[in-house]
């Protein structure tokens, strides 16, 4: 009685804050809530750091500040990355999205339940980090909390995707993620190499909001960047440049005149513009691999490298990724909720629970 009683007041979720979007899955109902990982700073209030707004709500603030002002640029209101940000300046405001996040889903989720956390933590987080988080999730509501290193997560979100290979299989997975990219090697459900890559998906993004400033001398908004990065940019080497030219308006603010403009780009401009940022993704691709056992590589001709993360959306991305390793490339299944699938599915499998994979140290 006592363990039906629990399945039914307790509901296991997995957290996965972030440094562009957070995601909140639920193993019961198959359902993620998605939001963008800012907080809204209102600079005109007698508290310039405090945060009330998070997420999709503060972005439609914004919105709605630039749509009243079309033709200038108004800076009441300005967006701020808090798992970014409080890297330099810890100000906690990456603690009080966690929680708006999780309040956030409970209400989405009609829910009352309580609520078991399997919460993704970066690879480079430290410890104390680590346990500011998992007591943010339990003043949330849980009542448990257990931490998944990101790179497990990513594994295993992969397994849970379209035809895994058996976990007893060597794999080779490449997580694209917003702030890093890394290779990672499995043999025997253990990860034998964990590796960070030259850029993730901010380097690409920085690339492109220097581009467009140094070629126009147009400042543009993380949205825009978005935008383009999506619509435009590919990935593939210039040896490979196969695809048609597109181009798009974008909208920015116009270092001449201080006032809001309009031009439009290209996919050669923005492939001029990344080219060095790609071609360092790509060399550093090839270093990686240059490091495997022979044995990995040949089993990976039979299942392919898996691509996760965000910047699998990147288009060509797997054609890079092929070029440089000369292997066969996937990219999984809905790739940017690879992670927070795969923390979901550590916590629900008791034989994962009773031994993780070893995550080697980065060399």
């Amino acid at each position: 009685m006592l363990k039906r009683h629990k399945s039914i007041t307790r509901e296991q979720i997995a957290v996965d804050p972030g440094s562009h979007y957070t995601r909140i899955y639920s193993a019961l109902t198959g359902t993620v809530l998605t939001q963008p990982s800012v907080g809204l700073l209102d600079l005109d209030s007698q508290f310039p750091g405090k945060v009330d707004l998070f997420g999709d709500r503060a972005v439609d603030q914004v919105n709605r500040q630039d749509a009243e002002h079309e033709n200038q640029y108004v800076h009441r209101y300005r967006l701020t990355r808090p798992v970014q940000s409080d890297q330099h300046n810890d100000l906690g405001l990456r603690l009080q999205m966690l929680r708006y996040f999780i309040q956030q889903w409970q209400q989405s989720a009609h829910t009352k339940k309580q609520l078991e956390v399997s919460l993704v933590i970066p690879h480079d987080c430290d410890d104390t980090t680590s346990r500011e988080w998992a007591q943010t999730c339990i003043a949330s509501g849980a009542v448990k909390v257990e931490l998944i290193p990101s790179a497990l997560a990513s594994f295993h979100g992969v397994l849970d995707s379209h035809n895994p290979a058996s976990s007893s299989e060597p794999q080779v997975v490449i997580d694209l993620g917003g702030t890093e990219s890394r290779l990672i090697a499995i043999v025997d459900n253990k990860i034998v190499q964990h590796l960070p890559l030259a850029c993730g998906g901010d380097a690409i993004d920085d690339a492109i909001r220097t581009g467009i400033y140094e070629s126009f001398g147009l400042i543009i908004s993380d949205d825009v960047t978005q935008s383009i990065k999506h619509n435009i940019a590919a990935a593939t080497p210039d040896s490979l440049v196969q695809h048609s030219n597109q181009s798009m308006q974008i909208s920015g603010l116009s270092i001449q005149n201080n006032a809001s403009a309009r031009i439009s780009i290209d996919t050669n401009t923005i492939s001029q513009i990344l080219k060095r940022t790609l071609y360092n993704l790509h060399y550093s691709i090839r270093l990686a691999f240059a490091s495997l056992d022979p044995d990995i590589k040949d089993a990976v001709y039979q299942s392919a490298i898996q691509l996760c993360g965000g910047g699998a959306q990147l288009s060509r991305i797997d054609q890079l990724v092929m070029h440089a390793t000369d292997l066969p490339v996937e990219i999984v299944n809905r790739p940017t909720t690879c992670s927070v699938r795969g923390a979901a599915a550590i916590a629900a499998t008791p034989k994962a629970n009773a031994k993780l994979p070893e995550i080697p140290e980065i060399a």
